[in-house]
Formats: structure tokens, C-alpha cells, sequence
């Protein structure tokens, strides 16, 4: 800005009515105000009184708290000298001319302006303190302090000029800064006190390093530039509303609570060291750490764009919550990307609506301690592959995950790993795939919602073979739902007491001991088959649509109770006289629907054969049809009071054995047909009638 000689003439005579109106307005003792003005008539030295123009007049110079000085064009030395002692002003004003001030100490009482190109430096060896809280007026005008300001007073930094801390500052009171934009020029500044911003963007500037301020509260809009911000070693409390750029890091310090509520935008890591960090903003960050203190993700959409490494890693003692609502996103590509939990980390999930979506969880897979995930009211967990537990033997790593109180969790493949837990308690866990890794002998716990199966397995056709016990939670019965078209092998004497439900493809039982379904009731439904040469306890229904196929491949299926629906199938495979699948139920079958035989291995049964394919203390009924595994002639017995069902092929030969059982077979038109009279039905119409006695009589051998 240049002035010309008519704008210095209206300065000087400004002034001098200002002088004029002081010695009216002010006192002439110390103790009230004194204006200053700085002349450097002599040299530059503070202590020459001979330097200064006062109102009131008394050749002193500035030393007391009232005693406003002010610096600007008209002054002849723009170099002024403190004399290495402290001295004491209210107000500190420079004005329309570049100063530098050094060597000593000035303690501010009231607060500090510069104007229109009042552009200041305070040299290296030079102290500010400001005293009581006030403000500093940097319009239009660049200020450096070399030196250290000290003190803990409240400073209101506003205006449209620059400011910039080159030393490390003791300072320990809070900078609130306007429109001014402050320039950290050392990367411990600022490192004792608390910035609080409240403009847009918020002023403060990182100089291409990495930097630490004591505390950081406001709104507005900070740009990291690819540097990483330390915050919080002061240990307070503080919020910051604003938006935060720039592709840099944060790293939370400090016992303290830091809330950060504005979006963030392509940050590179943001790292939890100490004390409480909530993140209620959103936007996309590279990858979250959280080795220490507690993490809180709250209310809004928080992207992970870091496709390699551990993009979610909490470790040590940390812990990290994702509630409210929030939705936290790791890229769905890359090899290693994933949520990973290491010592004694814990991570939460709560809340409706609250969702971890992570290609991998990891659930301490190595390091010594235990670490856990919880999923709980109403909060979901989406994942590609979840893997709990150690997979490690020689470090004692432990993991777990408790799916409780309405959590649920969706995984295409669960691995148990060494000292791997699973809980599902009053909640829900999807599984695709079900897998063991070095794991000894694992326990899944589970317990049924409200409304809903405590465990679904085999939703995208996946087939499992898992050697884990299953049992139910504390809470109270849990039942297994068995989808898609893979098989579910239940290895082991299970105790959980909630129902079986089989909607698509198999449950293979192959428990030895025990029943595999514990103490459930197995429901066979539309699409599900029940296989497998083990044991399930209580009352298997199969209904329309449902299928029952002994053995693995031949073998005995064993039940309590067993009653088929019309529409349903019981299939059997015979592989040979006394090698063939055979359902046992020791309380008894109620028949129906289909029963659907088959050669197998290829065995093909010659007449005379019979097999023995169902045995009960009881059964009712029979079954609606039969399908025979060729087409020579069959016959099925139901001996209700044996309690056993027989099918064999019939001899074709008709002789004098054949006659008394035949007589007992034709009955007449109006009687029911008698399955055990298959044999002699020969126009194979469904009776045995006349038309079947004469062609008996043709095939007689009266032998």
C-alpha cells in the first residue's frame, strides 16, 4: 500500500488531535493509561526516553501495565531494542510500517494489534507474554515471532494477516483464531496450547512437517498437506468441527477426549495413542490405528481406501466402537486389506444401522493377550472371511467373537483358529463356509434371537466339515438353519437344544457318540436333505418336499422319532444283501410320501433277495408310493408288529407256497390294497383281483 504525501499529512494531524483529546481525557499519573508513540529519534533503544512521544509527557518510557504504545511510519529507526530486560505495556499496536523488535522480554496486558502493513518480527531472542486474556489484531499485515510466547492467557486471533511461530513456545492458554491464518514454522510451535478455530477455512497451516499442538477445537477447514498433526498431549477435552484435508495424518495424544465432527477427506492414517478419539464426521481416510486408548465411530460413513495391509488394525490395549448408526467401508479389493484385532484389542459394533464392512477380520491372530469382537444391539459385521483365534502356536493368542443382544454377523467363511471362541448369544451368525485351522477341538455357543435362528450355514451353496462342538449360550436354546445346496457335516455329540432346520441342500450327521443335533427337533424342508450314518435325537419331520438319504454313502441313520409328510422322499441305496442304508428310529416312524430305492456300487439284487430297510419299536402307516430300483417285480412288507419294513424281489415263479398267500391276498374289488401283497398283483393295477388269479393260474407250476 502506498501513501502519498496529502494521506501522511491527515496520519500525522489524526494523531496529533489524538494527543490533544488524551491530555483532556487521562490522568498524568502512572496509574492511568499512558499513550506511547515510538520515534527512534536517537537510536533504538526501549530505555531512551529521548526514543518516545507520550500523553501525558513526562520523558518515561513504556514499563507499566497502562502504558499503550504504538509503532508506526512516522518513527525515523524501524529496529527497536528491548535491552535484554522485561517490560510491561497494555496495548501493543503497529501501524502502516514493518518493525522488529529483539533482546529483551515484553509482557502484554491488553492485546496487540497491527495494521495495514504493520508487518512485525519478533526476534529469536525476544519473549512475548500475554499477561490477561486479549486480543490480537493482525489486519492486512504479516507477523513472524522468532521467539517464544509464554504465558496462559486466552488469545483471540482474528483479522486477515498472516502469523507465524518459528520457536517452541511454552505458551500454555488457548489460541482462537479467526481469519487470521496461522503458520506453524517449528514442529512444536504450538505443541502446549489449545487451538480453537471458528472460520472457514480455519488458519492453520502446516509448513511441509509434521507438527504437534497441544489441543485442537473449532470448525472450519484444515489442510494437512500431506503432513501428520499430532493433537491432544495436553490432556483436555476439546471438539473440532471442521473439515480436515489435505491428504495428511493425524496422530491423537494425551489422556484427553478428542471429537473430531467434520468429514475428512482422503486422509492417510489416522492413529489413536492415547485417551478418547471420536470420530462422528465421516469421509475416506487410507487406514485407521488404534494401539492405545479408545476409538468411537459415530453417526455417518467412514470409507477406508488403503487396499493393502491392515487398513483397520486395533492393537495393545486399544479398543474402537462403531455406533450410532455409523458405517465404516474397507475396499472390497486387494489380498491383505482387513479389520485386525492383536493383544488385548477389542472392537464394538452397536446400535441400529451400525455396520463394519470388511473384506478380512482378523481376531488375534498373533501377539500375546486376547482380543475380542462384539457385535450387539441391532449392529452388523459383513465379511468375507472372519478367522478367530491364534495362528500362532507358540505366542498364546487368543480371540473372540460375541454376536449377542440382537448383533448379527454375515461371513462367507468362519475359521476357528488355536484358542478361537464364537458366542452367539440372542443374536445371528451367517456363515457360508464353517472351517477349523489348527484349531483343538473349538466351541461355538449359541442362542436364538427373539424372532430368528441363533446360526445359518451354507447360504451361497458353501459345504463345511467343521470338528467343533456346538452347545448352547448361556442364554438360553440354540437352533442351526441349513441353506443352499453344500452339505453341513455335524462331526461330534452336539448339545444344543434349539431346532434343526434343513431348507437346502445336506446336513450330513457323522457323530459316533451322542446325537449330532443335540436335544433339537430336525425339521426336513422343500430343498433340504438329512444324510449321514450318525444319530439325531427328538422328532424328525420331513415335509413336502423334504428327503431323507441314510448312510455316507451306505450306512444307518438313526432317530428318535422319524414321521415323513406327504410329498416328502426317503431314498435308499442297496449295495448288496446286508450292505444297504437302513433307518432306525427307536420310538417309531409315521409314513407317507415316497420311498425311493436304488442299486448302488453296482450291486444288483436277484429274486429271492430282501432287505430289512426300516426298524422301530412302532410305525403307522406306509408309504405313498414307491419307486422300485428296476422294473421286475418288487414286493414291500410293513410288519406292524415286528415294527420293521422289508422290500425284496419276488420269485417268479408261482408254486404250491405261493397259493395260501394269495388266497389271503384277494380280497375283492372293494377292499383296500395290501402292500405286502405286491408280488401278486401281476396287471400291476393296485389290487389283487380275478384277472390276477388267472394269470396265477397260467404261471402255476403246481410244485
Amino acid at each position: 500500500m502506498k501513501l502519498n504525501q496529502l494521506d501522511m499529512q491527515r496520519i500525522r494531524c489524526s494523531r496529533t488531535l489524538m494527543l490533544a483529546s488524551l491530555l483532556v481525557a487521562v490522568a498524568t499519573t502512572r496509574s492511568a493509561a499512558v499513550e506511547f508513540f515510538w520515534q527512534g529519534d536517537n537510536n533504538d533503544n526501549w530505555n531512551n526516553s529521548g526514543n518516545w512521544e507520550q500523553n501525558p509527557g513526562s520523558g518515561d518510557i513504556p514499563e507499566t501495565p497502562n502504558d499503550n504504545v504504538t509503532f508506526d511510519f512516522t518513527a525515523d529507526l524501524m529496529d527497536v531494542d528491548l535491552n535484554g530486560v522485561p517490560h510491561n505495556v497494555g496495548s501493543f499496536s503497529v501501524l502502516l510500517a514493518p518493525f522488529q523488535f529483539r533482546n529483551g522480554t515484553l509482557r502484554i496486558h491488553d492485546g496487540l494489534t497491527t495494521l495495514v502493513k504493520g508487518d512485525t518480527v519478533f526476534a529469536h531472542d525476544i519473549t512475548i507474554e500475554q499477561v490477561n486474556d486479549g486480543n490480537w489484531d493482525i489486519f492486512d499485515s504479516d507477523m513472524v515471532m522468532n521467539g517464544q510466547l509464554i504465558g496462559s492467557a486466552d488469545i483471540l486471533m482474528d483479522g486477515n494477516g498472516d502469523i507465524t511461530f518459528n520457536s517452541v513456545n511454552p505458551f500454555s492458554g488457548r489460541l482462537r483464531v479467526g481469519f487470521t491464518d496461522v503458520f506453524l514454522g517449528h514442529p512444536n510451535a504450538l505443541e502446549n496450547c489449545t487451538v480453537l478455530t471458528f472460520s472457514n477455512p480455519a488458519g492453520l497451516e502446516v509448513n511441509g512437517f509434521d507438527a504437534t499442538i497441544g489441543a485442537l477445537a473449532g470448525v472450519g477447514t484444515i489442510d494437512l498437506e500431506n503432513t501428520t498433526l499430532s493433537v491432544g498431549r495436553i490432556n483436555t477435552d476439546t471438539t473440532f468441527n471442521g473439515d480436515i484435508t489435505g491428504g495428511g495424518s493425524i496422530v491423537k495424544q494425551g489422556t484427553g477426549s478428542l471429537t473430531l465432527g467434520g468429514s475428512m477427506n482422503n486422509l492417510n492414517v489416522i492413529t489413536n495413542s492415547s485417551g478418547s478419539l471420536r470420530l462422528s464426521g465421516g469421509g475416506t481416510i487410507r487406514q485407521l490405528l488404534v494401539p492405545a486408548g479408545g476409538t468411537t465411530i459415530r453417526s455417518a460413513a467412514l470409507n477406508m481406501n488403503n487396499e493393502e495391509g491392515n487398513v483397520f488394525h486395533i492393537s495393545g490395549d486399544g479398543n474402537a466402537s462403531i455406533q450410532n448408526g455409523a458405517v465404516v467401508t474397507l475396499p472390497s479389493s486387494g489380498v491383505t486389506n482387513r479389520t485386525v484385532l492383536t493383544n488385548d484389542a477389542d472392537l464394538t459394533v452397536e446400535d441400529n444401522g451400525s455396520m463394519l464392512i470388511s473384506p478380512r477380520i482378523d481376531i488375534g491372530p498373533s501377539g500375546a493377550g486376547s482380543s475380542q469382537v462384539v457385535v450387539q444391539n441391532d449392529g452388523a459385521v459383513v465379511a468375507n472371511r472372519i478367522r478367530v483365534g491364534d495362528i500362532a502356536a507358540d505366542n498364546g493368542a487368543a480371540g473372540a467373537l460375541s454376536v449377542v443382544s440382537g448383533g448379527s454377523v454375515e461371513t462367507d467363511s468362519l475359521v476357528f483358529s488355536l484358542r478361537g471362541d464364537v458366542n452367539v448369544s440372542e443374536g445371528t451368525l451367517s456363515a457360508n463356509v464353517l472351517a477349523i485351522d489348527n484349531a483343538v477341538s473349538p466351541v461355538l455357543s449359541i442362542s436364538d434371537p427373539g424372532n430368528g435362528t441363533a446360526l445359518t450355514i451354507g447360504a451361497d451353496g458353501g459345504s463345511s466339515s467343521p470338528d467343533l462342538l456346538i452347545e448352547d449360550s448361556s442364554a438360553g436354546p440354540g437352533s442351526i438353519r441349513k441353506e443352499g445346496s453344500g452339505t453341513l457335516e455335524l462331526l461330534n455329540a452336539n448339545t444344543y437344544t434349539g431346532k434343526t432346520n434343513i431348507y437346502g441342500g445336506t446336513l450330513l450327521v457323522s457323530n459316533t457318540t451322542g446325537t449330532a443335533t443335540g436335544n433339537s427337533s430336525v425339521f426336513v424342508r422343500n430343498g433340504g436333505t438329512l444324510s449321514g450314518d450318525g444319530s439325531v435325537a427328538n422328532v424328525a419331520i420331513v415335509n413336502s418336499g423334504g428327503r431323507v438319504a441314510p448312510g455316507n454313502p451306505i450306512g444307518e441313520l438313526n432317530a428318535d422319532i422319524i414321521a415323513f409328510h406327504p410329498g416328502s422322499t426317503l431314498a435308499m441305496e442297496l449295495a448288496g444283501v446286508g450292505n444297504h442304508d437302513t433307518l432306525v428310529a427307536s420310538q417309531g416312524f409315521t409314513l407317507g410320501g415316497t420311498l425311493d430305492l436304488s442299486f448302488a456300487n453296482g450291486f444288483t439284487a436277484q429274486e429271492g433277495d430282501s432287505f430289512v430297510i426300516l426298524s422301530a419299536s412302532t410305525f403307522f402307516n406306509a408309504f405313498d408310493a414307491v419307486n422300485f430300483p428296476d422294473v421286475r417285480p418288487w414286493w414291500i412288507n410293513y410288519d406292524y408288529d415286528l415294527g420293521i419294513v422289508s422290500v425284496g424281489i419276488c420269485d417268479s415263479e408261482m408254486d404250491i407256497f405261493d397259493y395260501s398267500d394269495f388266497a389271503d391276498c384277494m380280497n375283492g374289488p372293494s377292499a383296500e390294497p395290501d402292500p405286502n401283497c405286491d408280488c401278486f398283483d401281476l396287471d400291476d393295477d393296485g389290487d389283487v383281483d380275478a384277472a390276477d388269479f388267472a394269470t396265477f393260474q397260467t404261471s402255476f407250476t403246481g410244485n
